[in-house]
Order: C-alpha cells, then sequence, then structure tokens
C-alpha cells in the first residue's frame, strides 16, 4: 500500500503538537507496511531531513506546477492525504486527474475555520459565538466532501460537523494525540513554579501570553502571595516567539520569557503548575497533555480544555471566568492534595484518550475499511460529486492559468 502526505511544511514535532500528530500519524502508516512519502511546497530543511531519516522519502513540490502531475502519476499511491484544508485546495484536482483511483483523505488538523470564526467573534466582541457560513467555513466544509475521509481531531469538531453542518459519520474518523505511556512523574514536592508553553506562530498562544502579562499575572502573584507563595515564578516557552512577546521579559517581576524548550517533557516535568488560559483556538491542546505526560496539572480555560474532559474528568482545573483565574491557579498549586488528585487524573486520561497504541491502530482501521470500501462511499456523497462537478472549477482553472504563465516565463 502506497501513501502520499502532502503537507504545507516539513512537520516539527518538537515545536507542536500537530507537527508531533503527523509524524506518529506517519510512523502508525509504516508500522502498518505502508510505503510513505511525504511532499511540500515548503524549502528545504532540517525536518525535511528528519523524515528522510525516518525512511520517508521526500520532496519539494509546488502547487502550481506540472511537476506534481509527474510525481504522482509515477508513484501512483493508494492513498493521497492532505494536511489541512488549503492543501486539499491547492492538490486534491490533480491527485483526481492523475490518480481517479487513489482515496483522497483530508486531515483537518484542527477546524481552522471554528478557530479563526473564534478569534473574529472575540476581536470583534461579538459574543455569544456562533458558528456561522464565513468563506472560511464554506472552503473547510468542501474540503471535507469533496474528500473521502476527513481526519478530525477533537470528538467536539466532529460533533459540530455532524449537528450543526450535516456531514455524515462516513466522511469524518476522529483521530487525536498519539503518546505512548506516561513517564514517571515528579512529586508535588519536587516542583515549583509556573509555566506556559506554546508556538509563537499560533495566534490563541500570542493572545494568552498577553492576557498573562497585562492582565493575570499581577493578581496571581497576589493570589499566591495570600497563600505563603511569593516567590513563585511564570517560565515563558515557545518556538518563535514574535520580539513582542520576547520583550515581556522581567525578571523582578518574575515573568520570565525563554524560548524554545529543547525537550518539552523534561521541561514540563519541573514546574508545579502548567497554565492555558486560551480565549480561541479549536482541535486539541497540545500544551495540556504534553503536561499530563509527565504529570504536571493544568489549570485551563473552556477552550483550552475542548474535547480533553472525558466522563466528567479533567486533569486540573477547567476556570470558566478569567476573573476567578488567577485565585483558582493559587489554589491548586498551594493545595498538595488537590493536585494529586488532578495529576492522577491527567494520567488515566492520557492512557484512555490519547494512547498511542489504541488511536494508531484504529487510524489504520479506518484506512483498511476505505480502501475495502471507498468507491462505494465515494458514489453515496452526492454533496461531493456536486462540489467536483461546479464547486472546484474555478480553482481548478485558476492554478492552471497560474502554470502556464510560469511556463511562459
Amino acid at each position: 500500500m502506497k501513501l502520499l502526505w502532502i503537507g504545507t511544511v516539513w512537520p516539527e514535532p518538537d515545536a507542536s503538537a500537530a507537527g508531533n500528530r503527523t509524524v506518529k500519524l506517519l510512523e502508525a502508516c509504516q508500522d502498518a507496511g505502508y510505503e510513505v512519502r511525504f511532499v511540500s511546497p515548503c524549502q528545504e530543511n532540517l525536518h525535511q531531513h528528519a523524515l528522510e531519516s525516518r525512511g520517508i522519502r521526500t520532496a519539494q513540490l509546488l502547487p502550481n506546477d506540472g511537476a506534481f502531475d509527474s510525481y504522482i502519476s509515477e508513484y501512483q499511491p493508494d492513498i493521497a492525504c492532505f494536511d489541512r484544508f488549503m492543501i486539499e485546495e491547492q492538490f486534491s484536482w490533480r491527485v483526481r486527474e492523475q490518480v481517479p483511483n487513489a482515496l483522497r483523505v483530508l486531515d483537518t488538523v484542527d477546524l481552522h475555520s471554528l478557530r479563526r470564526e473564534r478569534q473574529r467573534a472575540l476581536t470583534s466582541g461579538d459574543q455569544p459565538y456562533s458558528t456561522g457560513l464565513s468563506d472560511d467555513t464554506l472552503r473547510e466544509l468542501a474540503s471535507i466532501y469533496r474528500s473521502d475521509l476527513s481526519l478530525i481531531i477533537s470528538p467536539v469538531e466532529e460533533s459540530l460537523l455532524r449537528e450543526r453542518f450535516g456531514v455524515p459519520s462516513s466522511l469524518l474518523g476522529v483521530t487525536g494525540f498519539l503518546y505512548p505511556d506516561p513517564l514517571p512523574f515528579r512529586s508535588y514536592q519536587e516542583r515549583t513554579n509556573l509555566v506556559f508553553v506554546g508556538n509563537g506562530l499560533h495566534a490563541p498562544n500570542v493572545d494568552a501570553v498577553r492576557l498573562l502579562k497585562n492582565s493575570l499575572w499581577k493578581p496571581l502573584r497576589a493570589a499566591l502571595a495570600e497563600q505563603g507563595a511569593s516567590d513563585v515564578e511564570l517560565h515563558i516557552y515557545g518556538a518563535y516567539l514574535p520580539q513582542e512577546i520576547l520583550q515581556f521579559d522581567n525578571p523582578r517581576e518574575g515573568f520570565h520569557v525563554l524560548g524554545k524548550a529543547d525537550d518539552v517533557y523534561e521541561t514540563l516535568q519541573r514546574y508545579r503548575c502548567n497554565l492555558a488560559p486560551l480565549r480561541f483556538g479549536a482541535g486539541l491542546k497540545g500544551k495540556v497533555s504534553d503536561g499530563w505526560m509527565v504529570g504536571t496539572p493544568c489549570i485551563a480555560t473552556p477552550i483550552a480544555a475542548e474535547g480533553m474532559v472525558s466522563e466528567g474528568a479533567f486533569g486540573g482545573l477547567i476556570v470558566e471566568s478569567l476573573e476567578e483565574y488567577p485565585q483558582r491557579v493559587a489554589d491548586l498549586y498551594t493545595d498538595k492534595n488537590a493536585w494529586n488528585t488532578a495529576q492522577a487524573a491527567g494520567r488515566d486520561l492520557i492512557t484512555r484518550l490519547f494512547s498511542q497504541g489504541t488511536n494508531a491502530r484504529a487510524f489504520h482501521e479506518r484506512l483498511t475499511l476505505l480502501t475495502e470500501e471507498g468507491f462505494r462511499l465515494r458514489e453515496q456523497n452526492i454533496v461531493g460529486s456536486i462540489l467536483w462537478y461546479q464547486g472546484m472549477r474555478s480553482t481548478e482553472y485558476f492554478s492552471r492559468w497560474i502554470t502556464a504563465k510560469n511556463q511562459r516565463l
């Protein structure tokens, strides 16, 4: 079985949860006996070479270039996976044209349209948020319908697609994070200070750090001091942090901006509590589950905890109101018994929701079912057929025009 993964960028497993999940899915396919290749429009870099070292052949292929047609026609993949709906828009018509029998899988990573609409609502003050049919929503839904299967990272988003937008279950597959067994945990007494981890290229993370610096850190320090923890510091980690965030570093106030963590697990296990005051976003939050992996409870907003609660359990606290957030952090930080309970809940959730063995097996079984029944399911996808008949043509012919234009230069 041949699988071609078309990525927006070369995945960086040490920089983002999305990159880590992509690599885990590629490895799951290799373990199942697939021949795996990965192509991207992105320039060659060390992350491309890392894929090669895993036995995954790679190539840089641009969206508006006939070289992609030649490559995929020669390779003849059985399955083509598109990393995010923008990649599906650019490449799926070429896959369909060159390898019509290849099954097309969209990895949404998270619902980008949901995250962008939540950000828009926050910025404009349009609260409470309600899901509407924005341009991004329509584009993402069109990509889902054009595909034979869409990987949805969160059960909350899968429910939204089914219940709000009427997407058939046959087109959706929940595929979350893939973690090995949790590492040995440090105890309450062996830890100190607070931590936030987030990639600086991700807008919800930048917003959360601004919120921590400008609104939450001062009352949080005061709440901690009232409970006898006046020397607590907050440490901010993240790859690609913008200059604005780097300038927040102020050791005198106990607010440290430290840049990329070389080893996120080794870093997180030193801290007593993990902060996730996200005001918008989508999907699952790797910053939360990475903490659980090493026994670090999280104090999260509902957005940060979305899709990560099972049977009412969460590995930490979910705080509805930002006004209450500082006091709730201080409470968990100073309450050993509550902290131990939260740590145990996080361990349970990692093994119950995000087991690498369980989720990799489910992913492989869904791909197997797709290869067995894909064409029957494709015939039942009437909306997808309609979109291929009309809706995709403008994107296709615009791309054809760019290709022709480039050939004349």
